[in-house]
């Protein structure tokens, strides 16, 4: 007798070999997932010279740039690159990059920490700007030019290291920089912008340059306005030119020395009037003070109610109506070499006292300049 044996398919083989191949497939796409998700900056080949280093992805806490890509050497970071970037805590950023761009690390609202190779030459258009958590930073000697609002609105700013080699703070570099304490210009300086250090309240010192012979700088419009925490500034003689209002609003300045009265050496407009350089917006704190220039009549000033005390270090001339109208100034102390005052000069200086290097009156001192006869203090020594 035959017996027929039927096997039956072993369903238990083709589920178990189905449930390998469905791991499997999970296991390669978690892994692509990993690869495609995991924290990564971005290159791109520029020309054969340059990388830009372009963006990234994931969650970067701590960025390290690279200094070179496939043989070639970053030279920048691209505009946007971490813009609104919540994780970002430290970036080191190497010599090769030559310029950082527009807008690069703007509002990393966590970045605590910027270090900048030595290398860098360019912080362009608010760069850093909104870094609301940033407390400091050291600039590398070959930085030349911190570009408009480069670092604006880093409210808890307090410490800028800046070694020799900057020639420019453009406009808006540090407004609204609330925290920041005291800034001091190296001999390579050449031009601050309108704005630089507009609303910097806790600004207390500003060291502006005493050497460098072969090298002069400009200050432009509103450079220090709102600087309310300044109490003393030294504008030294290198300074060539200085813009309407670049203390409007420093409530608190008792002391200013300048090297010359007004705006620039040789002008006869309402530049040549030392309220040009506080301008006329009003501001609390303040003292309206009515100066006349010879060729464009009335000019309102207003001056901080504070400011009592006033040095001129290096001037050839002061021109008509110069300090006319300054009555809340005690002392003006005149350089040595001062030959020229013109009429009006002190007109309205109701409690002034006029103290001067030289031993006597020079005879460029037109007869009309003290109007009112103030007290002259020739040969001082201090």
């Amino acid at each position: 007798m035959n017996v027929i044996i039927i096997r039956r398919p072993n369903h238990s083989r083709k589920i178990l070999r189905w449930l390998f191949l469905l791991l499997c497939a999970a296991l390669m796409g978690f892994l692509i997932y990993l690869g495609l998700t995991s924290p990564k900056i971005f290159y791109r080949i520029v020309d054969e010279q340059n990388v830009a280093m372009t963006g990234y992805r994931g969650k970067i806490k701590n960025a390290v740039i690279q200094s070179e890509y496939r043989g070639i050497p970053v030279t920048f970071v691209y505009e946007q690159a971490f813009k609104n970037d919540p994780w970002l805590e430290t970036v080191k950023i190497p010599g090769s990059v030559q310029w950082i761009d527009y807008q690069a690390f703007y509002h990393c609202e966590n970045l605590r920490e910027v270090i900048l190779g030595e290398g860098v030459e360019q912080i362009w258009d608010q760069a850093f700007a909104e870094c609301v958590n940033l407390v400091s930073i050291t600039f590398p000697s070959s930085l030349i030019t911190l570009h408009d609002s480069a670092f604006a609105g880093c409210v808890r700013l307090e410490t800028v290291t800046v070694p020799e080699g900057l020639e420019e703070v453009g406009e808006m570099a540090f407004m609204d920089c609330g925290a920041l304490r005291s800034f001091t210009f190296p001999t390579t300086i050449t031009d601050i912008y309108q704005n630089a250090f507009l609303n910097c309240a806790s600004l207390s010192f500003l060291g502006f340059p005493e050497n460098g012979e072969d090298s002069t700088y400009r200050i432009y419009d509103d450079a220090f306005r709102n600087c309310t925490s300044l109490t003393e500034v030294r504008i030294t003689s290198r300074c060539i030119a200085i813009g309407e209002g670049i203390f409007s609003g420093c409530s608190a300045l008792e002391k200013v020395e300048v090297p010359f009265v007004g705006g620039a050496r040789w002008v006869i407009t309402r530049a040549s009037l030392f309220g040009y350089i506080f301008g006329t917006r009003a501001f609390s704190g303040g003292v309206a003070v009515e100066q006349t220039s010879q060729y464009e009549g009335l000019y309102t000033a207003v001056l901080p109610a504070t400011l009592t005390d006033v040095v001129v270090l290096d001037a050839s001339r002061i021109g008509y109506g110069g300090f006319s109208g300054c009555h809340t100034l005690q002392t003006v102390t005149l350089n040595a070499t001062l030959y020229w005052i013109e009429a009006q000069a002190f007109a309205g200086c109701t409690n002034v006292t006029i103290r001067s290097y030289a031993s006597a009156q020079p005879g460029g001192w037109v007869e009309t300049w003290n109007p009112l006869g103030r007290p002259v203090i020739y040969g001082i020594t201090d």
